[in-house]
């Protein structure tokens, strides 16, 4: 075979190969969005207490599932707190007080395009149950952000929970300067639930719903 012969006859083998392969969907929907993560309470603070359940761990352990899961929608993602402790100075009067400060301060000084603040609910009636999204009073964004949550996470786990604003006693929230959410990832007073909400798997499905909500926002 002669030399042009060879490059021509190899350059169509490269392309029938070439061709041969499915051609793969790189877009990441969160490619480029950084969001931020806020498990609530840790450390001398556990939150809510339901016998030996805390609610820290269980929203730190939901939150670092849901960093993983935003990370496949391509997300940059960081979290107020890595592990079992709070953000206030041992030194401050106020500590609970000082660990808002941190959070706000964490939150507001990156360049976040969404903060997701993970927490638990707990209700002297036990009936009620599911996640429920709270949002920014008179803050448009805020509630756009809470409504498309809350219907995914309604959907997926067959509740019917209804978004709220955030109570005005609420210290941190209105401090914030993006845009965001509250999320109660379900009701530690729930017998049912609380069984559900301790266990790695839940907390990990719950993450994959709440991911998959995120990642179908326009922020």
């Amino acid at each position: 075979m002669k030399r042009y012969d060879l490059i021509i006859f190899t350059f169509f083998l490269f392309l029938i190969c070439l061709l041969s392969f499915p051609i793969v969907n790189a877009h990441l929907p969160l490619s480029g969005k950084v969001i931020y993560i806020d498990p609530g309470h840790g450390g001398v603070d556990p939150g809510s207490v339901v016998g030996e359940v805390y609610e820290k761990d269980i929203n730190l352990a939901i939150s670092q599932y849901l960093e993983k899961e935003l990370g496949k929608y391509g997300a940059l993602v960081s979290l107020t707190r890595d592990g079992d402790y709070d953000l206030g100075s041992p030194k401050a009067t106020y500590r609970k007080k000082s660990d808002f400060d941190q959070r706000i301060k964490k939150i507001n000084q990156s360049k976040t395009d969404l903060y997701i603040s993970i927490h638990l609910n707990v209700l002297a009636n036990k009936k009620y149950y599911g996640p429920q999204v709270f949002y920014l009073k008179n803050d448009e964004k805020s509630k756009e952000i809470a409504n498309q949550l809350q219907k995914v996470l309604n959907e997926k786990l067959g509740s019917d929970r209804e978004i709220k604003p955030i109570p005005s006693s609420t210290y941190m929230y209105s401090k914030l300067k993006v845009p965001g959410v509250l999320v109660e990832c379900g009701f530690l007073s729930n017998p049912a639930e609380k069984e559900k909400l301790i266990t790695e798997s839940y907390q990990q499905e719950f993450a994959s719903y709440l991911a998959y909500a995120i990642q179908s926002l326009n922020f």
